[in-house]
């Protein structure tokens, strides 16, 4: 399987290089920001805690 195959119905993957698409999430104050806006002017990464219980 390839990165670009779909997984499960999601859909195809990020090839590595690709850019992520934007998304509007809340920061720690609850006010909505584009994940755009920091990755124009710094590295970004994006991290799903998974909670179990």
């Amino acid at each position: 399987m390839s990165e670009h195959d779909d997984v499960e119905g999601y859909g195809p993957g990020l090839a590595l290089g690709d850019p992520a698409p934007d998304a509007t999430l809340p920061d720690e104050d609850g006010n909505e920001v584009a994940l755009s806006s920091y990755w124009r002017s710094q590295p970004t990464v994006l991290v799903f805690i998974r909670h179990f219980g």
